[in-house]
């Protein structure tokens, strides 16, 4: 599980480590998650709990909206109400991605909890997965990658366009910006 850095010690908050709420996981389910609500510094990541997953690494929530999941864009560290899941083999990010999206559902009817339910370390411990051999699972990773990457290319695109949009249309609607492409016609003159 990760942690939370104390939000008391500000030295803590507000650095460049995007840090991943149960909401940020939710907010990205079943997709990569680019950035983050919340930012940790490196004396917060050093001085708490949490940890600093590698890139392509799955995270699953374990409270609250239990059971979403998403693929890290980037290194990111993870508060205590999600699991980072990292693949037993190096290099099978998605295949490790694509056994959670497979698992979730088995996951989630074997998880904890007398009022809500909880995935716990010992719902991992106790739930039972039958691996291909490792030379099956580089294959297949090696031919899912390029999807993947793909599917993180695109995002980002989406997120620079979405800025973009956020930064160019005030500017268009109070007419600090114009569009040139098209030229003024009196509307009887149509």
């Amino acid at each position: 599980g990760g942690g939370t850095p104390k939000t008391s010690e500000e030295r803590y908050w507000d650095g460049s480590i995007p840090w991943l709420s149960g909401a940020d996981v939710s907010g990205n389910h079943k997709g990569f998650v680019l950035s983050s609500a919340k930012r940790i510094t490196e004396v917060g990541l050093n001085n708490s709990s949490t940890k600093l997953l590698p890139q392509f690494s799955t995270v699953i929530s374990a409270r609250g909206t239990v059971g979403k999941y998403c693929l890290l864009a980037r290194p990111m560290a993870f508060s205590q109400t999600s699991y980072g899941v990292t693949p037993r083999f190096e290099g099978s990010h998605f295949f490790t991605y694509l056994l959670i999206d497979h698992s979730v559902n088995a996951l989630l009817s074997a998880a904890y909890g007398s009022v809500f339910d909880t995935i716990t370390t010992r719902t991992f411990q106790n739930f039972v997965i039958h691996l291909p051999p490792e030379d099956e699972i580089l294959y297949f990773e090696q031919k899912v990658r390029p999807y993947f990457l793909r599917m993180k290319l695109n995002k980002d695109q989406i997120h620079t366009l979405e800025k973009l949009r956020d930064t160019l249309l005030p500017k268009l609607m109070s007419g600090k910006v114009r569009d040139f492409r098209h030229t003024a016609t009196q509307i009887g003159s149509i």
